[in-house]
């Protein structure tokens, strides 16, 4: 059965969730987190659960004030809720476009929260250990087999737009998720999977100036052989923007030594600016001469 969900909504949803992505990792949701809790404990006080769960939900929300999302057990049922706060919007209509777009957004990531709870066993945190790549590889690999993206029999929900943002919550046996996960992917399509996610993850964190952050992933990927150039070359400048030139001069000349004869002209210069910024000049004008002799070849001898 095709999917109902036409590629502009799964491309929409995906860009609300990448812009909620890059404003976690730069902290900038932090303040609004902490100050949505009350409408997030009124919500969670509506929904048709057990008072228990209402009530041990509303004291993991306050005692975690800093996450958008958490996730309990009780008695064998596991329980998703995701907030995410709506930015601020003047226009009405622009407004609600936002608020249903982070809905579905939030309903994805709940679902997605589930299924890394529950499939500990197969992604061990000692070889996987970041649980968001492993959130969104499960999301890359599974967004075509089902309706919603996530297959979860049994599941049941509740979603609400709040007057600060919007909240999800979702709640599964967890044998349907053990069993949902006797069919996830492993091995090599797994892994390139998370290492893409694992990549672009980084790039938030190099992109808000957070290197040590972005480094850290970018030596996640490193372990799976992962043989991506600009990664690489990531690295290499975290290094160099970390104060540490000379680890940045080796993981460069170690990556053009693997990988070099594969560079793009942009890889090239930017490999060679880079060797600049190390101190190794002569490094920088061989790499520039052999970008513009790729740059001549690809035009046919023509500068």
């Amino acid at each position: 059965m095709k999917s109902k969900r036409d590629p502009a909504a799964r491309s929409m949803m995906k860009r609300v969730y990448d812009v909620f992505l890059v404003l976690v990792l730069a902290g900038f949701l932090y303040p609004a987190l902490c100050h949505a809790h009350s409408s997030v404990a009124g919500f969670i006080r509506e929904t048709p659960l057990p008072e228990p769960v209402r009530e041990r939900l509303v004291a993991r929300t306050a005692a975690d004030m800093e996450a958008s999302s958490w996730v309990i057990e009780e008695e064998r049922i596991v329980y998703s809720l995701v907030f995410l706060p709506t930015p601020a919007e003047e226009n009405p209509q622009a407004r609600k476009r936002v608020e249903v777009s982070l809905l579905s957004a939030a309903d994805m990531r709940g679902k997605m929260n589930l299924l890394v709870y529950g499939t500990s066993s197969l992604y061990p945190r000692e070889i996987y250990a970041y649980t968001e790549a492993i959130a969104g590889a499960l999301i890359s690999l599974r967004v075509s087999k089902s309706e919603s993206g996530f297959l979860l029999p049994g599941s049941q929900d509740s979603r609400s737009i709040l007057e600060d943002g919007v909240a999800s919550l979702t709640w599964v046996p967890l044998e349907s998720i053990l069993v949902t996960g006797q069919n996830l992917p492993q091995g090599k399509l797994f892994d390139d999977a998370y290492c893409t996610q694992l990549y672009g993850i980084s790039r938030s964190y190099f992109n808000t100036e957070k290197y040590e952050q972005a480094l850290g992933m970018l030596r996640e990927m490193h372990r799976f052989q992962w043989m991506n150039p600009d990664a690489y070359l990531d690295a290499a400048e975290c290094f160099i923007r970390l104060g540490n030139p000379g680890d940045g001069r080796v993981m460069l000349e170690r990556t053009i030594a693997a990988m070099g004869d594969a560079f793009s002209v942009d890889q090239l210069e930017r490999a060679g600016e880079l060797f600049g910024e190390a101190g190794d000049e002569a490094s920088m004008q061989k790499l520039y001469e052999k970008a513009l002799k790729l740059f001549r070849s690809q035009r046919g001898g023509r500068f």
